[in-house]
């Protein structure tokens, strides 16, 4: 009977460990996820600030448009050539 005890406590407690691991993998993927968000967000405010300095004082228009036709492109691709990751 001791031993039975014995093995469900070493069951149980090897349970939490890898529990536990398993949540701090999680937090540590969180946070490699938000830095990842911050540096892509860095990235496009910078590439947004030297647009204006190539081509004139203003920010790239919503859409990219020709005369007859919809908007054709997205202001994400203005900024394209000037970010660098």
């Amino acid at each position: 009977m001791g031993d039975g005890w014995m093995v469900l406590g070493f069951v149980g407690s090897s349970a939490v460990t890898l529990l536990y691991f398993g949540i701090v993998a999680m937090d540590v993927q969180e946070n490699t996820r938000k830095s990842r968000c911050a540096y892509n967000l860095q990235q496009i405010g910078l590439a947004m600030h030297q647009l204006p300095e190539a081509i004139t004082n203003l920010f790239p228009p919503a859409a990219i448009t020709d005369r007859t036709h919809p908007p054709l492109l997205s202001w994400r691709v203005a900024i394209l050539p000037y970010t660098w990751s």
